[in-house]
């Protein structure tokens, strides 16, 4: 972790009123870098859980508790060192160029305003003044994470468990970049480390225990996906609950006991579980996107349609998609099998416009597309709109021109309204296309 610079050598500066008058002139640094520390707060607040990753490439990955917990440190020091800006600290270590506790500062500083190759450089220069400090190559590997360097960052994690075997977080951070380089195996045993380690909380401060639980929480969630991935579905739903029970509000953990529960077919505990994600962030797409899928498997169409709306309005990630409109389209056959036929019709006209209008790939070839036009002239038959009928047949076969039956009810309807011609030309070409 970050850890304090020299308490006497901040004490002198901040008595040195040159110093104070220089800091006075530099608070619009800080408040840059301040901001940039509540941004990425409220990043990890909005994202936690949500399936994405705070690395260099913009990926949406898995979920990095770790540098929560990274920025939590600097949070808990910013009164302290965040008070000695970029600026600043540029300026006291051309004072001070040998004292590694400034190249630390600097470091820190780059890094929260994103210049992670500085913040790099200068933990390697204060790594040359104390190179047994543990935290100091923890941080460079976080910084090499933001820049997707995976293996250089396994490789000051596994240097800082060297120096130190029970800092937990880097065997969190480092089972971190192996599950994202599909080390799964490798993963599983740094998270189970970080969690051993983690349980040591005794002696702890109430405030400094109950983040460590919830620290903990993301590190099971994390083990728990590895399990999940594996196939070990016990073991994912035996970390989900461990999870929730250190922390009852951590919404990823009801999330990923909602795709086993899923994968185990025990649908409505899957539904359960993706509501209680979605009760603890309303604003949660993903849970509410897969929960449509599930709601559509036990056949809540309706239910499911509402669900795909609102993850399409929270997120355009989750736009309304070929898979709203399969669930429209079903929705369309339940209203068929209770005889609210009107009902019906509209919702295979809706269905055909959503095709059409988002102009789905190759919507042609979804069995949905050329269905809908289908049981729309089947209702349209069956009400006696001969005319409406023909049309939607004739889609059919324009979309499939092996569609036997379509060729066979056009024809019917053709014969019904004494063109027999026309229907005599359609029973043929259904016999030919009949397989």
């Amino acid at each position: 972790m970050i850890k304090r610079a020299s308490k006497n050598l901040l004490k002198q500066l901040i008595n040195d009123r040159q110093k104070i008058r220089e800091l006075e002139e530099t608070k619009q640094q800080l408040e840059i870098v301040t901001k940039e520390l509540d941004r990425l707060k409220n990043e990890i607040a909005k994202d936690n859980g949500n399936g994405k990753n705070f690395t260099a490439d913009g990926k949406n990955k898995k979920e990095p508790g770790f540098v929560d917990y990274f920025l939590w440190e600097i949070q808990s020091m910013v009164s302290m060192i965040m008070r000695a800006p970029k600026k600043l600290i540029v300026r006291l270590w051309r004072v001070f160029p040998e004292d590694g506790d400034l190249y630390l500062n600097r470091g820190n500083a780059r890094y929260m305003l994103q210049d992670y190759s500085g913040a790099i450089s200068d933990y390697s220069r204060a790594i040359e003044f104390n190179p047994k400090l543990a935290m100091l190559y923890y941080n460079r590997g976080i910084a090499e994470i933001r820049l997707v360097d995976y293996k250089a960052a396994i490789d000051d994690f596994s240097k800082s468990i060297r120096i130190d075997p029970k800092y937990k977080e880097a065997y969190y951070s480092r089972g971190t970049v192996k599950h994202e380089t599909n080390d799964y195996q490798g993963a599983l045993g740094d998270y189970s480390m970080a969690l051993e380690i983690s349980s040591e909380t005794a002696n702890l401060k109430s405030e400094d225990k109950e983040h460590i639980l919830q620290w903990s929480a993301d590190v099971y969630v994390d083990r728990g996906f590895i399990k999940y991935i594996l196939n070990d579905y016990k073991g994912a739903l035996e970390d989900c609950n461990k999870a929730i029970e250190r922390y009852p509000k951590h919404k990823a953990a009801y999330y990923y006991k909602g795709l086993v529960k899923n994968d185990l077919q025990d649908y409505y505990g899957a539904i359960e579980s993706y509501t209680m994600a979605i009760e603890v962030d309303p604003k949660f797409a993903k849970a509410f996107y897969y929960r449509a899928k599930v709601k559509y498997s036990v056949s809540d169409f309706e239910g499911a349609l509402q669900d795909y709306k609102n993850a399409s309005e929270i997120d355009t990630e989750y736009s309304i998609d070929i898979n709203y409109a399969e669930t429209y389209y079903h929705l369309g056959l339940a209203k068929r099998d209770i005889k609210d036929y009107q009902g019906a019709i509209d919702i295979f006209t809706n269905v055909i416009e959503l095709f059409e209008r988002f102009n789905f790939a190759v919507h042609n070839l979804h069995y949905a597309y050329a269905q809908s036009y289908y049981e729309r002239g089947s209702i349209k038959g069956f009400l006696e709109d001969n005319e409406g009928a023909i049309k939607d047949y004739s889609k059919v076969i324009e979309i499939n021109p092996n569609n036997s039956q379509a060729y066979y009810w056009r024809g019917f309807t053709k014969e019904r309204i004494k063109d027999y011609k026309g229907a005599l030309t359609d029973y043929g070409n259904a016999i030919k296309a009949f397989p």
